[in-house]
């Protein structure tokens, strides 16, 4: 038997959560989680959000959106965090030997 879940559209807001009663009795509920950000996940360098190698394609957005007046500092940062990644990475994958 498959879940269902519920959620009630109220104006332009869906109010999750809401205990919706199906013709046979049973209760389905939606759980909701607060959104994730597309932040990377060390030391595997991986997206929290949706597991792709980071910076994903949002995250790349994300940074182009904060650092659109000074190029020049999101150069720096994201330098910073592939010299990072480098040291982590190295750590963390073997290399045959």
């Amino acid at each position: 038997m498959g879940h269902a879940f519920a959620v009630r559209q109220f104006g332009d807001h869906a109010l999750a959560g809401q205990p919706q009663v199906h013709a046979r009795g049973a209760v389905a509920v939606m759980i909701v989680r607060p959104p994730v950000p597309h932040v990377a996940m060390r030391p595997l360098w991986r997206c929290r959000n949706c597991g792709g190698e980071w910076p994903c394609q949002p995250a790349k957005l994300a940074l182009l959106a904060e650092c659109r007046t000074n190029r020049t500092a999101l150069l720096i940062y994201l330098g910073t965090l592939m010299h990072e990644a480098t040291n982590q990475l190295t750590r963390t994958i073997r290399q045959p030997e």
